[in-house]
């Protein structure tokens, strides 16, 4: 046989198998439809997302600066009032989805740097539906897009939504509004395709209205007779933050939430009883300005990498971060190659010297101290020997130095 029909042959045996690939690929897409239903009992909905994605971190508030007199930290304005919104977040299979609730107007001076306690209590929040200009204004804002224009979705739900047409365009984006025992409720939910070719973008949109029309208002989660800061709001917070995740859990204990993937679970056990018994040593040198101090979040990493990723690029140099601006306490395992005893002496110093920053904030009222007091001490008390209750058990080496 000639080469020539040869090549013929063979390629159109691959072009078909590529054809049959692609039609295959696009049925499943067809066929895909939404996946199990979310609760978000804190954003007062509950909804469904494409099949096949999972629920993921919200991201970390990322530090802009911090104040030399006290370490007070601050952040872009523009970070919290998107911080503040944002609800839930989808991935997998080439598939994101984004779910915000509106409740700040759009930024006027999106770069400037705050307190998030200020900002927390100068904003005020939306009051009725905005207009297009303002809407379109909202998610190029959010989401750092071009929105060229808003049309009524065709979509039979709960909400009353429009789809906003944008700059991108494998992604669905709408506005959705109602109300629930008079409370007027926003949101923004955006749905975006990775992959060019399988399936078409009316499918995916279509596929995106469904979960639109997923949605149903719940009543927002308030535990009776609760003030901020309290235990019911904490738990609340630290199980939005792993709604969905596979492999997290909740653990808890009389002063602290723990929210870990953490697989070994005497580790887990290690540092519950760690940050209780150091608790105590920090109220006998520190006493709380308030008989009960504030409840803590621990967010605990099974993997350095996931870290990483969670706390940011900035943040790439720590071991562990106390962020009250999310009244979060984030640990990162130990990254190299240790043996047991090393890997937990490090967690546990870590988990003391940030542990500490978590406590004095909350037993100062919510005041940051002095840098100089705050990191002396955070230093001194990661050294405790809890066990004895024993506070700042410094090396030799380390004691020659401060002599």
């Amino acid at each position: 046989m000639n080469i020539v029909p040869r090549l013929f042959i063979v390629s159109v045996l691959v072009l078909s198998s590529l054809i049959r690939t692609t039609a295959a690929e696009a049925a499943r897409i067809r066929m895909r439809g939404i996946g199990k239903e979310y609760s978000i009992p804190e954003g007062g909905i509950k909804l469904r997302v494409p099949a096949g994605t999972e629920s993921r971190l919200l991201p970390a508030l990322t530090v802009r600066a911090s104040r030399r007199s006290d370490g007070a930290l601050f952040y872009r304005t523009l970070d919290l009032w998107r911080h503040t919104q944002l609800l839930a977040l989808w991935g997998g299979q080439g598939t994101t989805a984004v779910l915000a609730r509106v409740k700040f107007p759009p930024e006027k001076r999106p770069d400037e740097l705050c307190l998030a306690a200020d900002y927390q209590s100068s904003r005020k929040n939306c009051r009725r539906v905005p207009g297009d200009h303002e809407i379109s204004e909202w998610a190029a804002q959010f989401f750092d897009i071009t929105v060229s224009g808003i049309s009524p979705a065709d979509i039979n739900g709960e909400l009353k939504w429009r789809r906003l047409k944008t700059d991108q365009r494998r992604n669905a984006l709408f506005f959705g509004y109602g109300t629930e025992n008079g409370e007027l409720r926003m949101y923004m939910l955006r749905i975006g395709w990775e992959k060019a070719g399988v399936g078409s973008d009316a499918e995916w949109i279509r596929l995106a209205e469904r979960c639109a029309a997923s949605v149903c208002l719940i009543p927002v989660r308030h535990a009776a007779g609760e003030k901020p800061g309290t235990y019911a709001e904490r738990l609340a917070q630290a199980q939005k933050s792993i709604s969905g995740m596979r492999g997290w859990y909740i653990r808890e204990t009389p002063n602290y939430i723990f929210a870990t993937n953490q697989r070994n679970r005497s580790d887990m056990r290690r540092l519950q009883n760690d940050l209780e018994l150091a608790r105590e040593l920090f109220k006998r040198y520190f006493p709380p300005a308030a008989e009960r101090c504030g409840v803590g979040v621990v967010k605990l990493f099974a993997e350095r990498g996931e870290y990483l990723r969670y706390v940011g690029q900035n943040l790439q140099w720590t071991a562990g971060i106390w962020n009250s601006g999310v009244r979060e306490l984030i640990v990162s395992p130990h990254g190299g190659k240790a043996d047991d005893r090393i890997a937990e002496k490090h967690l546990r110093e870590v988990a003391l010297h940030e542990g500490f920053h978590q406590y004095i904030f909350y037993a100062a009222n919510e005041i940051d101290p002095a840098l100089w007091f705050n990191e002396g001490c955070a230093q001194f008390f990661e050294t405790s020997q809890l066990r004895q209750g024993e506070a700042g058990v410094l090396d030799k080496n380390t004691e020659s130095k401060l002599a």
